[in-house]
């Protein structure tokens, strides 16, 4: 059974007070360059905007962001630690472009190793990690395609652990690749479960082998954060990537006003151009949309409060499983409405809680892409008479 509400209904008493007399001019899409971008939205998943993104491309260092996935899922664990010493190994020590210089006998923490991939992007740092958690970087890989296969990613292939390429015995040379999608999805999730992936991200300075001879300064490859080159309000993450075959790429998270964005950037010409074009989507973004809770926990749909279930006198009470809130294109709150389903064959007794059907919102006709449905749920027990 299928139910369709307006969720206008629902927003216009908020709608009424906030919007007052305003009339929204929709912001023109803006032309991007590279070869894919992607953003969504993190509370829900709705994507907001995309070109390409189901695409498969190389995504250079953008490869870390699964590494320290499964690295922070392995402290998570309790299988490392933070203070967990590392010796570096020759392999380690031979990973050049992007690096912290790292020595080979050399003892590290894993805190630091991970401090080294997220603020200098450090190929030798990700490699050393890939050792310590498996004890070959190919394990690890195979580690990484058994976490993407997990995740559902199903336009994603790692043959490295740091986005270098790899040569293989025969001399043929394999990159990493990714859809854009792909690594939005993925970042949701490391930012989801992970949290403390920020308080590497947002470090702007840090330097590694302090007081040594190797001492080294650096700054954040993520210059988008607020007080480095290309600052832009509310930045705190993530990552950046380039390497002749992918471009320059660019993960970023982005907060405002609580309106949390993930933005994906593939295959830019410089590393000018791959922030400009992110703050241009983040711009866009942010004028044509705003965040409403149009669903929430345990509190009834306002125009489908009850169902009727067999062998159970009279009407039962259902209610969403969890909060929905999601960005909705401003002035166009009327092109919104639920779709509600209800199973069939529902039959007493059941226990509080039981799963009866979903809702779902719809944007001019379609579901608004990414966001799953929701649950709805009985709320009470329901016993038979």
């Amino acid at each position: 059974m299928v139910r369709k509400f307006s969720l206008f209904l629902l927003l216009i008493s908020i709608l009424s007070f906030s919007m007052g007399t305003m009339v929204f001019a929709e912001a023109k899409k803006p032309s991007i360059q590279a070869k894919a971008n992607y953003v969504i939205d993190y509370s829900s998943g709705a994507i907001l905007t995309e070109d390409n993104g189901n695409t498969e491309l190389a995504l250079a260092s953008l490869t870390k962001l699964m590494t320290v996935l499964i690295v922070l899922d392995q402290i998570s664990a309790g299988r490392l630690h933070w203070s967990d010493i590392v010796t570096v190994s020759k392999k380690a020590e031979a990973v050049n472009e992007s690096e912290i210089r790292l020595i080979a006998g050399e003892k590290i923490t894993i805190k630091e190793l991970v401090t080294g991939m997220m603020v200098q992007s450090a190929n030798d740092a990700a490699y050393a990690l890939a050792e310590k958690v498996s004890g070959t970087e190919s394990k690890f890989v195979a580690l990484m395609n058994q976490k993407a296969k997990q995740l559902g990613l199903t336009k994603t292939h790692f043959y490295t652990s740091n986005g270098l390429i790899y040569k293989s015995t025969s001399g043929k040379v394999y990159n990493n690749y990714m859809s854009a999608a792909d690594i939005a999805h993925l970042t949701r999730i490391l930012v989801a479960t992970h949290p403390e992936i920020y308080t590497f991200s947002k470090i702007t300075h840090y330097t590694f082998h302090k007081g040594t001879k190797r001492e080294m300064k650096v700054t954040n490859t993520n210059l988008m954060l607020p007080t480095l080159a290309y600052g832009y309000k509310g930045v705190d993450g993530l990552k950046t990537g380039y390497t002749s075959a992918a471009g320059y790429c660019y993960t970023g998270t982005v907060q405002r006003n609580n309106f949390r964005l993930i933005a994906v950037v593939l295959g830019s010409s410089s590393v000018s151009k791959r922030f400009s074009d992110t703050k241009k989507l983040y711009d866009y973004i942010y004028s044509i949309y705003t965040p409403r809770k149009v669903l929430e926990a345990g509190k009834p749909i306002s125009s489908y409060k009850t169902i009727t279930i067999q062998g159970h006198r009279g009407p039962v009470t259902i209610a969403p499983l969890r909060n929905l809130t999601v960005p909705l294109r401003n002035g166009q709150e009327r092109s919104y409405t639920y779709h509600i389903v209800i199973y069939s064959n529902l039959k007493a007794p059941m226990k509080k809680g039981t799963a009866v059907g979903y809702v779902q919102v719809y944007y001019k006709g379609k579901a608004v892409a990414g966001t799953p449905p929701i649950s709805l749920v009985t709320s009470s027990n329901v016993t038979k008479n």
